[in-house]
């Protein structure tokens, strides 16, 4: 009978715990001249506080461009609550950076741009990612 209530409680526990997660994600990529696959993806993790994590990759860097990640936190309506940016060195083909977000209760929706730019051969290029909340 013990092992039932101290099963239960251990459920109730995780069920509440599961209720106030919020959880985003979003990627995309496409194939770009010069750099092969340009890859961007946007997620969050409350690990160490709340943060928004990027990453921007390129299969190749031969035009010694940098990577850039710009994200944009948006509330339930629309409102941007604070915008992002950072930057990789030059001649790297990944980067991941995380952003650290005061108030995340109150973003609703992300929108991050994954760029390569600044090569001396090769156009810029961009890649897209939106997110919105799947639960509350």
């Amino acid at each position: 009978m013990k092992k039932r209530k101290l099963l239960g409680l251990v459920t109730a526990m995780v069920m509440g715990m599961s209720m106030s997660i919020v959880a985003f994600a979003g990627s995309d990529s496409k194939d770009v001249d010069g750099y092969g696959t340009l890859y961007g993806s946007v997620s969050t993790t409350s690990v160490g506080g709340s943060k928004v994590v990027t990453v921007t990759s390129v299969t190749k860097n031969p035009d010694n461009a940098y990577l850039k990640t710009n994200i944009e936190l948006q509330d339930l309506y629309g409102y941007t609550l604070t915008t992002y940016d950072a930057q990789q060195d030059r001649g790297k083909t990944s980067f991941a950076h995380n952003f650290k977000v005061p108030h995340f209760d109150d973003v609703a929706k992300i929108y991050g741009a994954h760029n390569v730019q600044g090569g001396r051969t090769y156009r810029a290029q961009v890649v897209y990612t939106s997110t919105s909340s799947i639960a509350r």
